[in-house]
């Protein structure tokens, strides 16, 4: 409902007790080096998956990719 006069507490206390689309912590950072995160990485790079989806494979600076050493990205 929404409020006619005042204040909504109950609406105020739940936005200020976590983010609004809270999804969970982050994930745990990857440890450095230059490795693949799935046992298909080789099959997926050669039919040219690393430039058909980037994000997925080499990734970027924030959240690197599963394929990268079978991409050449590291």
């Amino acid at each position: 409902c929404p409020v006619i006069k005042g204040e909504k507490w109950t609406a105020t206390k739940w936005i200020h007790q976590d983010p609004f689309r809270w999804t969970g912590p982050p994930p745990p950072p990857r440890p450095p080096g230059c490795y693949d995160d799935n046992d298909s990485c080789a099959t997926w790079a050669s039919r040219g998956e690393c430039k058909a989806n980037p994000q997925f494979m080499v990734g970027d600076i924030e959240i690197p990719g599963f394929c990268r050493k079978s991409c050449r990205a590291c």
